[in-house]
Order: C-alpha cells, then structure tokens, then sequence
C-alpha cells in the first residue's frame, strides 16, 4: 500500500529539523479535524514555521505530509467482522468538492469500476472491527496513495445503501450474532449530491461559471423535479440513479 513519503510527527522529530529535510510542496495537518479545516499548504521553508503555529494554536499538534499531486479522489468503505474479515465493501469516487483545493465532498459517484483492491488494503487484519472509510489520492501516474483511515460512518452513507449496500444494518446483524449472507453486486453509477450548503458554495468557487452552472444544473433527464423537491426538503442532499448518462 502506497502512502505519502512523508509523515512526520513534531514529538518524534524537532521542528528545526523538519524544516530542515521538508519536501516541497508539503502539508500541515490537523490530527482531529473534518474537511479541509486544519489543512495548511506549505511551498517552501520561509513560509512553514507560521503555518505551523497557526495550525499547532488552533488544533494542537499536528503532522507533516508530502503534497500529493492528485489527478482524482477516491475512498474505499468495508465493514469487518470481529476477526478483521471483510463483510461488505464499497467504494466511490468524489466528482467535487468544497473547498476547491480540496475538501468536503459535494457530489459523489459509485464508480463504473469498483475498487475491490482497494477495500482489502484497507484492513490490516487483526486490528479492526466494524467500519472504516480509507481515503486514497490517485496522482498524476495512477497509482493510490492512502491518505488516512477513519473508523466511522462517511458522508454519502445514502450513496452505499441505495446502491445495495445497507452498513448500518449490516452492522447491526454484526452486533446481535446474526448470520449475514454473502454481498451481491451492488449497482454502479448512483449519484450523490450535497446541493446545501456545499455544492451551491462549490458553483460560486469553481472558476468556470458557466460550465458550473451547466454541471450545477439537475437535468429533467436525471431526476424529476418531484424526486428532487422531496430529497431536498428531506436531507438537503441528492442520491439518484441518473434516467440516462449525461455529459
């Protein structure tokens, strides 16, 4: 498994040093924190000791992390039993996010090609029970790179079970003892959009605005207006089986 060259810890390594041998471009990251909130891009060595503190202010101390040049995003979800076993697995693909250098995800998609692969590698055996999202960085030659494991529920949730995936009660047949039958094939090309607040902020980032808008725009050939206007006032959020592909 693939991961960023470096992750350095300041307790492990004095910040003089850090400076020192620090790639470029490099990350500052929080250890606890959602997005891209406590994220600080760093570009050379004059600029990293005031990123640092201000990172290290807000969110206690944080790592250090090579700058992956990403050419997609993706991330691998899986369910395991109390013997590390893969119980379900499912992965998506994340279309935009918010902020646009890199952030909450605002439309998401269950790919043409699942990743299989990449749910195994999630689960190093022996140590984990339950769920998992690992998130992987596809860089510029299309190699994943793991960008960290979270041991929760992610974001689209909805985009896993309306595909066929149902976690939470596969989690809860776990948790009394039941039986679980083999996963089926789930169903590819589902959508996922987080119209409020994130993909409204998105339209108004990205810099393109028509092209924006016409991506912004829920075709009548994906989804109706009464399906939309229902999901909408419900959860604030999209998941749909697009009628027919658009481009």
């Amino acid at each position: 498994m693939v991961s960023p060259s470096c992750n350095v810890f300041p307790e492990e390594m004095p910040v003089a040093d850090i400076i020192r041998n620090l790639p470029h471009p490099a990350l500052v990251r929080a250890r606890i924190s959602s997005g891209s909130r406590g994220i600080a891009y760093v570009d050379g060595k004059e600029t990293f000791q005031e990123k640092y503190n201000a990172i290290k202010k807000e969110y206690g101390e944080p790592i250090v992390q090579e700058y992956i040049r990403k050419k997609s995003y993706c991330s691998a979800c899986i369910l395991l039993d109390e013997q590390s076993r893969e119980v379900a697995s499912f992965t998506y693909e994340k279309v935009k996010e918010y902020p646009l250098s890199g952030g909450q995800r605002s439309l998401a998609t269950a790919p043409i090609i699942r990743s299989k692969g990449l749910c195994r590698e999630t689960s190093p055996g022996g140590w984990l029970e339950g769920v998992a999202e690992a998130d992987f960085m596809i860089d510029q030659q299309g190699i994943p790179v793991l960008l960290e494991i979270n041991p929760r529920f992610w974001m689209p949730l909805n985009l896993a079970i309306k595909s066929g995936v149902d976690f939470p009660y596969l989690l809860y047949q776990l948790a009394q003892g039941q039986k679980i039958a083999p996963q089926q094939p789930y169903t590819i090309g589902y959508k996922y959009r987080w119209v409020l607040p994130n993909e409204v902020l998105w339209l108004f980032s990205t810099p393109d605005k028509i092209q924006g808008l016409k991506e912004f725009s829920i075709s009548g050939r994906e989804i109706s207006v009464m399906e939309t206007c229902r999901s909408m006032i419900r959860c604030r959020s999209l998941v749909y089986l697009p009628r027919v592909s658009i481009s």
